[in-house]
């Protein structure tokens, strides 16, 4: 387990920019900003103008520019919030299941060069639907019926189907990856993309040589489809006959590591030390944010919470108590500092 507590405080002025972040003990309502440079910390106000006190948020991000703000509301709709407080209310995506949902990118995300914002809706007959617009207007600009398997990248859209790889709509020739040997490797049910999409990584569930049972295997591209490596996750995936969700939620802008979800729970995933990967959380432990990388790509910042098993026997459960946010390195994932915030979300911006 990473040494959270033991990472030092970071000075003022030890990192630069601001974080943007929704405080956790009003999680939904408010917007502060926590400035590294000063060490200052102040609000912006509410976040949206119908927020209300345990709003659900998921996917919290700013553009690559670092002017706007989107992420997804407890109905479903996806909202982009712009520098003077401005909300955009986008039309409707989905917090239902959809079937087949696995290695569907939900976002909202922003294209590289903040032009353009994807989310995933579901359409009238279950279908998931890739959805493009321009996050200052809301303009539809493209919908793509294709389970969501996509991704914004420099070169244009690249998706996933039937285990190949588009980009802008031209096959993508993949180049052989050289290890570790598999004895089995189904067809990638995932595709990634890092903050400046100019990297990509394929997610499928494999068996390794001499195991029995499914694992997670990642292999990365740059987008021309050279190789820059094959990882395969420690362990097995398989719980009691059942195969645990495993997806990718946020790839580092070396695509050297990842945060990802396991099962229901977020965990942290380096890929660089070797051919096989380890997750960073077990099952106990400070529960993790989603991470948010600094402008450079050399952090990573989130929000966490002290761990809480699920309640036996049901009821109400409490809110667990926050804990400082930390500062890891941007690819080994390394805790370097905490920040003496307490955070739903964050978005690190200059």
């Amino acid at each position: 387990m990473p040494a959270f507590a033991a990472a030092p405080v970071a000075a003022p002025g030890e990192l630069s920019g601001r974080l943007l972040y929704v405080p956790y003990d009003r999680p939904g309502c408010e917007l502060r900003v926590y400035d590294l440079a000063s060490g200052e910390d102040e609000s912006l106000g509410p976040l949206g103008a119908d927020c209300a006190p345990g709003d659900f948020l998921y996917g919290f991000t700013a553009s690559p520019d670092r002017s706007l703000l989107a992420w997804r509301d407890s109905s479903g709709h996806v909202l982009v919030r712009e520098e003077n407080g401005q909300l955009l209310r986008l039309a409707a995506a989905s917090n239902e299941m959809a079937e087949d949902e696995l290695g569907a990118n939900f976002g909202p995300a922003f294209s590289p060069d903040s032009r353009q914002l994807s989310y995933c809706a579901l359409g009238a007959d279950g279908t998931l639907i890739f959805t493009i617009v321009d996050p200052r207007d809301g303009r539809i600009l493209a919908e793509l019926a294709n389970g969501c398997r996509a991704v914004l990248t420099a070169r244009g859209v690249a998706e996933l189907s039937d285990g190949s790889v588009f980009v802008d709509g031209r096959s993508l020739t993949l180049e052989d990856q050289p290890g570790p040997a598999l004895e089995q490797i189904e067809a990638p049910y995932q595709l990634a993309t890092n903050p400046s999409g100019t990297r990509i990584a394929l997610l499928a569930h494999g068996v390794a040589v001499g195991e029995k049972k499914t694992t997670a295997v990642v292999d990365t591209y740059d987008l021309d489809g050279n190789a820059l490596g094959r990882y395969v996750l420690e362990g097995s995936l398989v719980r009691e006959s059942i195969t645990l969700w495993f997806e990718i939620e946020r790839l580092a802008p070396s695509a050297r590591s990842a945060e990802v979800m396991w099962g229901c729970i977020l965990q942290l995933a380096p890929f660089g030390g070797s051919d096989r990967f380890p997750l960073l959380y077990g099952e106990s432990g400070p529960a993790l944010g989603f991470v948010s990388y600094s402008p450079d790509g050399r952090f990573a910042v989130l929000g966490r919470r002290e761990y809480q098993p699920l309640a036996s026997g049901g009821g109400t459960q409490e809110r667990p108590p926050a804990l400082d946010a930390v500062v890891l390195d941007g690819e080994t994932l390394v805790p370097r500092y905490r920040v003496p915030i307490h955070a739903e979300h964050i978005a690190w911006v200059g």
